[in-house]
Protein backbone atom coordinates (compact mmCIF):
# COMPACT_ATOMS: atom_id res chain seq x y z
CA UNK A 1 0.00 0.00 0.00
CA UNK A 2 2.74 2.43 0.97
CA UNK A 3 4.79 1.76 -2.15
CA UNK A 4 1.83 2.42 -4.42
CA UNK A 5 1.21 5.79 -2.77
CA UNK A 6 4.89 6.73 -3.08
CA UNK A 7 4.95 5.79 -6.74
CA UNK A 8 1.86 7.89 -7.47
CA UNK A 9 3.37 10.89 -5.61
CA UNK A 10 6.49 10.62 -7.74
CA UNK A 11 4.36 10.36 -10.87
CA UNK A 12 2.44 13.49 -9.87
CA UNK A 13 5.67 15.41 -9.27
CA UNK A 14 7.02 14.26 -12.63
CA UNK A 15 3.82 15.38 -14.38
CA UNK A 16 3.94 18.77 -12.63
CA UNK A 17 7.57 19.21 -13.67
CA UNK A 18 6.80 18.29 -17.29
CA UNK A 19 3.80 20.65 -17.33
CA UNK A 20 5.92 23.46 -15.92
CA UNK A 21 8.51 22.91 -18.64
CA UNK A 22 5.90 23.13 -21.40
CA UNK A 23 4.56 26.45 -20.03
CA UNK A 24 7.95 28.08 -19.52
CA UNK A 25 8.86 31.06 -21.70
CA UNK A 26 12.43 31.42 -22.76
CA UNK A 27 14.31 34.68 -23.10
CA UNK A 28 13.53 36.37 -26.41
CA UNK A 29 10.05 34.88 -26.76
CA UNK A 30 7.69 37.34 -28.47
CA UNK A 31 3.97 37.40 -27.83
CA UNK A 32 1.03 39.77 -28.09
CA UNK A 33 -0.56 40.96 -24.89
CA UNK A 34 -3.01 43.69 -23.87
CA UNK A 35 -1.46 47.11 -23.34
CA UNK A 36 -2.40 47.27 -19.66
CA UNK A 37 -0.67 43.95 -19.00
CA UNK A 38 2.40 44.79 -21.07
CA UNK A 39 2.97 48.12 -19.32
CA UNK A 40 2.46 46.52 -15.91
CA UNK A 41 4.90 43.69 -16.61
CA UNK A 42 7.34 46.15 -18.14
CA UNK A 43 7.27 48.30 -15.01
CA UNK A 44 8.18 45.20 -13.02
CA UNK A 45 10.93 44.46 -15.58
CA UNK A 46 9.49 41.06 -16.47
CA UNK A 47 9.11 41.92 -20.15
CA UNK A 48 10.43 44.42 -22.67
CA UNK A 49 7.70 46.17 -24.65
CA UNK A 50 8.28 46.62 -28.38
CA UNK A 51 6.35 48.91 -30.66
CA UNK A 52 3.85 47.33 -33.05
CA UNK A 53 4.89 47.57 -36.69
CA UNK A 54 2.37 50.33 -37.38
CA UNK A 55 4.45 52.67 -35.22
CA UNK A 56 7.60 51.68 -37.12
CA UNK A 57 9.62 53.84 -39.53
CA UNK A 58 8.10 52.36 -42.72
CA UNK A 59 4.51 53.02 -41.69
CA UNK A 60 5.34 56.45 -40.25
CA UNK A 61 6.89 57.58 -43.54
CA UNK A 62 3.99 56.19 -45.58
CA UNK A 63 1.31 57.61 -43.28
CA UNK A 64 2.84 61.08 -43.05
CA UNK A 65 3.11 61.26 -46.85
CA UNK A 66 -0.68 61.08 -47.13
CA UNK A 67 -2.43 60.92 -43.73
CA UNK A 68 -5.94 60.72 -45.20
CA UNK A 69 -5.28 57.44 -47.01
CA UNK A 70 -3.94 55.60 -43.95
CA UNK A 71 -6.56 53.19 -42.66
CA UNK A 72 -5.85 53.53 -38.96
CA UNK A 73 -9.02 51.69 -37.98
CA UNK A 74 -7.63 48.40 -39.30
CA UNK A 75 -4.37 48.96 -37.43
CA UNK A 76 -6.01 49.71 -34.10
CA UNK A 77 -9.34 51.36 -33.30
CA UNK A 78 -7.49 53.21 -30.51
CA UNK A 79 -4.44 54.12 -32.62
CA UNK A 80 -3.79 57.55 -31.09
CA UNK A 81 -4.44 56.56 -27.50
CA UNK A 82 -2.18 53.49 -27.69
CA UNK A 83 0.50 55.47 -29.52
CA UNK A 84 0.52 58.18 -26.88
CA UNK A 85 0.77 55.65 -24.05
CA UNK A 86 3.57 53.70 -25.75
CA UNK A 87 5.48 56.88 -26.62
CA UNK A 88 5.37 57.95 -22.97
CA UNK A 89 6.15 54.53 -21.47
CA UNK A 90 9.01 53.84 -23.90
CA UNK A 91 10.21 57.46 -23.86
CA UNK A 92 10.03 57.49 -27.66
CA UNK A 93 9.62 61.08 -28.85
CA UNK A 94 9.56 60.00 -32.50
CA UNK A 95 6.37 58.00 -32.00
CA UNK A 96 4.89 60.79 -29.87
CA UNK A 97 5.62 63.37 -32.59
CA UNK A 98 4.18 61.06 -35.25
CA UNK A 99 0.96 60.48 -33.30
CA UNK A 100 0.48 64.22 -32.71
CA UNK A 101 1.20 65.19 -36.31
CA UNK A 102 -1.02 62.44 -37.68
CA UNK A 103 -3.87 63.35 -35.33
CA UNK A 104 -3.78 67.05 -36.20
CA UNK A 105 -3.60 66.35 -39.92
CA UNK A 106 -6.53 63.97 -39.83
CA UNK A 107 -8.65 66.23 -37.60
CA UNK A 108 -8.17 69.04 -40.13
CA UNK A 109 -9.33 66.69 -42.88
CA UNK A 110 -12.36 65.64 -40.81
CA UNK A 111 -13.35 69.28 -40.28
CA UNK A 112 -13.09 69.93 -44.03
CA UNK A 113 -15.17 66.82 -44.68
CA UNK A 114 -17.86 67.93 -42.20
CA UNK A 115 -18.07 71.46 -43.57
CA UNK A 116 -18.11 70.53 -47.27
CA UNK A 117 -20.35 67.49 -47.26
CA UNK A 118 -24.10 67.30 -47.29
CA UNK A 119 -25.91 65.40 -44.57
CA UNK A 120 -26.74 62.53 -46.95
CA UNK A 121 -23.19 62.24 -48.25
CA UNK A 122 -21.32 61.63 -45.02
CA UNK A 123 -20.35 58.04 -45.76
CA UNK A 124 -17.17 58.73 -47.76
CA UNK A 125 -14.28 56.29 -47.92
CA UNK A 126 -12.32 58.38 -45.43
CA UNK A 127 -15.02 58.00 -42.77
CA UNK A 128 -14.56 54.22 -42.82
CA UNK A 129 -10.85 54.64 -42.03
CA UNK A 130 -11.39 56.62 -38.82
CA UNK A 131 -10.35 55.46 -35.39
CA UNK A 132 -12.90 55.45 -32.57
CA UNK A 133 -11.75 58.88 -31.33
CA UNK A 134 -11.96 60.37 -34.83
CA UNK A 135 -15.36 58.78 -35.39
CA UNK A 136 -16.74 60.39 -32.22
CA UNK A 137 -15.29 63.75 -33.30
CA UNK A 138 -16.84 63.35 -36.76
CA UNK A 139 -20.27 62.40 -35.37
CA UNK A 140 -20.28 65.34 -32.93
CA UNK A 141 -19.21 67.68 -35.74
CA UNK A 142 -21.99 66.50 -38.06
CA UNK A 143 -24.54 66.92 -35.26
CA UNK A 144 -23.22 70.41 -34.38
CA UNK A 145 -23.38 71.50 -38.03
CA UNK A 146 -26.92 70.17 -38.32
CA UNK A 147 -27.97 72.03 -35.16
CA UNK A 148 -26.33 75.20 -36.43
CA UNK A 149 -28.15 74.99 -39.78
CA UNK A 150 -31.48 74.55 -37.99
CA UNK A 151 -30.75 77.53 -35.74
CA UNK A 152 -29.44 79.70 -38.60
CA UNK A 153 -32.36 78.81 -40.85
CA UNK A 154 -34.84 80.18 -38.36
CA UNK A 155 -36.57 76.84 -37.94
CA UNK A 156 -36.17 77.23 -34.22
CA UNK A 157 -38.04 80.56 -34.09
CA UNK A 158 -39.34 79.90 -30.62
CA UNK A 159 -36.90 80.18 -27.78
CA UNK A 160 -35.98 76.80 -26.38
CA UNK A 161 -33.91 76.14 -23.32
CA UNK A 162 -30.55 74.55 -23.95
CA UNK A 163 -30.35 70.85 -23.18
CA UNK A 164 -28.05 71.62 -20.26
CA UNK A 165 -30.53 74.07 -18.77
CA UNK A 166 -33.54 71.80 -19.20
CA UNK A 167 -33.46 70.27 -15.73
CA UNK A 168 -32.57 73.45 -13.85
CA UNK A 169 -34.88 74.43 -11.01
CA UNK A 170 -35.59 77.91 -9.74
CA UNK A 171 -33.80 78.81 -6.55
CA UNK A 172 -35.44 81.19 -4.11
CA UNK A 173 -33.04 83.60 -2.49
CA UNK A 174 -33.87 84.71 1.01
Amino acid sequence: DMRIAEASDDDEEQEKHEAAQTHTMHTGTRFNTPLWLATGLSALRFVKVQLPKWYGADFINLALADPETANLHTKNAYFFEVGAILAKKLDNSRVGDFVCEMFLSRIKQIIVLILHSSMQDHQSAFVHKLTSLEQRFYDKGVQALSDYKVWRGGLGAQVNHARVMGSRKKVKLS
